[in-house]
């Protein structure tokens, strides 16, 4: 069960399972099937602050940029391991080299290391598991 809070035609938040959010929201717009409830309930404020047509296309870029890349996406609990320092002027991908240096080994920490939201930390994993800079032990 999910639920996207809107208010004044702005999406304010979003959440699905334990995700909330950003990740929550890709979640629920990846989803194959399913139903809508409308409920009316004051809303002041939320998760997501970018304007609504700002989330509505990086959304579909992250999932688009997923399921490129799902041969390589890394399960929640797959411990990954850097095996080798990528060359690769990126914020994000610093930041999760960092996050592995200081000890994260999955992608929930590098997300709670670094800041990242879960997929964005999640593709970026993906990313250096392609090309091996990181490896998984599960597979």
């Amino acid at each position: 069960k999910g639920f996207i809070t809107l208010r004044d035609g702005r999406i304010m938040d979003a959440s699905l399972d334990y995700r909330q959010g950003e990740d929550a929201l890709v979640e629920l717009l990846s989803l194959k099937e399913g139903g809508f409830q409308f409920f009316t309930k004051e809303i002041t404020s939320g998760r997501i602050k970018r304007p609504v047509n700002f989330v509505l296309m990086d959304t579909a870029r992250l999932m688009d940029e997923r399921e490129s890349m799902k041969e390589y996406f890394p399960g929640e609990k797959d411990t990954l391991i850097l095996v080798r320092d990528p060359d690769i002027d990126d914020p994000e991908i610093r930041a999760v080299v960092d996050a592995f240096r200081n000890g994260a080994s999955n992608v929930g920490a590098l997300s709670a290391a670094t800041g990242l939201s879960f997929i964005r930390s999640a593709l970026v994993a993906a990313r250096l598991l392609k090309e091996g800079f990181l490896i998984s032990s599960n597979g």
